[in-house]
């Protein structure tokens, strides 16, 4: 016969065994809550780290994919992504998706299990993935647009020539290559029309249709965004203040040091005209100086000068005029007027917010400038050698094209070389002539551009502060 004493100790056995069961799910449940959340915090790592080399590699991709490539992985490591070990692995991926302006990350790691080998699961693998790409200028080295264009050619970028070689991306609303040999290393794009008639042209990647108007590469519109070149007549501090015209030749001493034009040398200082400037050489043809030219009107540096050496005094301008182009010269900024000066070399600024720039002459150099027109620039004459002042821009052309020139930048010579970006947001831009080099520019035209010659090499800016090139994740 069964007793109550009997009875509880069996129902005190069965309780302990469920107990015991139960206890091994909670432990198992919570075991799983651990390495999953081990699992979870190790992708968190993985995609940091993943994130942190796309961005890192996308912003050497104006320099190379391999330079892109060789960044990202130093970043994965840098996060703790060590691509050598048994225990990751990394791939880095660029051009991505046909976009040279792009580049993928794909780490993946082993996660050891806290709990798992209870249950036979030693390891498990998280991944991570991100792409990263270049946006605003993606380093392009030319930039036509960025609406297609109408019965006026609006937007249209047309590079002829021989020996033509791009390093960098390419974009016009409609683009027309047309040459011997045609080299763009880096991605070439159009929006509405492609016309290539070229011998084997070689490009990086396309050319590829956009379904959209890409951003502007630059965010200048107006004088006053440069604000390191943005002055008015009266912020200059006038040594000679002149009223009415002012003409510095061999028939005014008092502005050559000692009173000598035989020295070719001007005094130090601002020199200050209500009307015009004209600035002719000595008898030798020689003018130096440490000056600084501010006029109402036009600025001229006279063909009868055969060599010139000018530093600028002060601001780093050398010469402003805020007149107003009328056709007849006021507003203009003229190094010539004839055939052109012989040789001559500066340092500082060229602004002229209302008017024009003409530069004609053979070897004509600055080792640091920056032409400022409201209207059009014009550079013509053999073997110049222009490096930009400051922020890359070496000329800037703020006016809209009419039909008249306004708002054209027009560089026709030989053996040319710059550096700088050369921006008309709102007009042309037209480049002729042989052996014209840049190492690093940026050829931005809202309207029209045009490229005919020989042996034309051109270098985009790089890095992600060039022409207003960020980096962002796109994925």
């Amino acid at each position: 016969m069964e007793t109550v004493r009997t009875r509880r100790c069996g129902e005190s056995g069965q309780t302990m065994i469920l107990m015991a069961l139960l206890l091994g799910v909670v432990i198992g449940f919570v075991a799983m809550v651990a390495d999953v959340g081990f699992m979870l915090y190790e992708r968190r790592a993985l995609q940091n780290a993943a994130d942190a080399a796309a961005l890192a590699g996308a912003q050497e991709l104006g320099e190379s994919p391999s330079a892109a490539v060789a960044m990202a992985q130093q970043y994965a490591l840098a996060n703790g992504v060590d691509a050598t070990s048994a225990d990751y692995t990394f791939l880095a991926t660029t051009p991505y998706g046909g976009d040279s302006e792009a580049i993928e990350v794909v780490v993946t790691g082993k996660v050891g299990f806290l709990f798992g080998p209870v249950l036979g699961l030693g390891f498990g693998n998280v991944s991570a993935r991100a792409v990263a790409g270049m946006t605003g200028g993606a380093n392009y080295a030319i930039f036509v647009g960025p609406s297609c264009s109408d019965d006026d050619g609006d937007g249209e970028g047309e590079l002829e020539g021989g020996n033509i070689f791009i390093d960098g991306a390419v974009y016009a609303a409609d683009l027309e290559i047309e040459g011997d040999f045609v080299e763009v290393t880096r991605a070439v794009h159009y929006l509405c029309d492609l016309d290539v008639d070229a011998d084997n042209p070689v490009f990086g990647s396309g050319p590829t249709q956009l379904s959209q108007e890409p951003p502007p590469p630059v965010s200048y519109t107006t004088y006053s965004d440069f604000d390191f070149a943005y002055f008015s007549y009266s912020d200059f501090n006038c040594t000679f203040s002149i009223s009415g015209n002012l003409e510095i030749d061999e028939d005014t001493p008092e502005y050559w040091l000692n009173d000598d034009p035989d020295t070719g040398t001007l005094k130090p200082g601002t020199y200050c005209a209500t009307g015009e400037i004209e600035i002719h050489g000595n008898d030798d043809g020689i003018v130096n100086g440490n000056v600084t030219f501010v006029s109402h009107e036009e600025i001229e540096f006279h063909s009868d000068v055969d060599n010139f050496n000018f530093t600028a005094f002060e601001k780093d301008v050398l010469a402003f005029t805020d007149g107003e182009e009328d056709g007849d010269g006021e507003g203009e900024i003229d190094f010539d007027e004839g055939p052109g000066v012989r040789s001559g070399q500066w340092f500082g600024m060229l602004l002229a917010p209302n008017g024009e720039i003409e530069l004609k002459g053979e070897n004509l150099t600055s080792t640091g400038t920056f032409l400022f027109a409201g209207e059009e620039i014009e550079i013509e004459g053999d073997s110049f050698d222009l490096t930009a002042y400051q922020d890359g821009v070496l000329a800037f052309s703020g006016g809209a094209e009419d039909g008249d020139d306004e708002g054209e930048i027009e560089i026709e010579g030989n053996d040319g070389q710059w550096t700088g970006m050369i921006l008309a947001p709102f007009g042309e831009i037209e480049l002729e002539g042989d052996d014209l080099t840049s190492s690093g520019t940026l050829l931005f035209a809202g309207e029209e551009l045009e490229i005919e010659g020989d042996n034309i090499d051109l270098t985009a800016m790089t890095g992600p502060g060039a022409s207003g090139i960020t980096v962002r994740l796109v994925e």
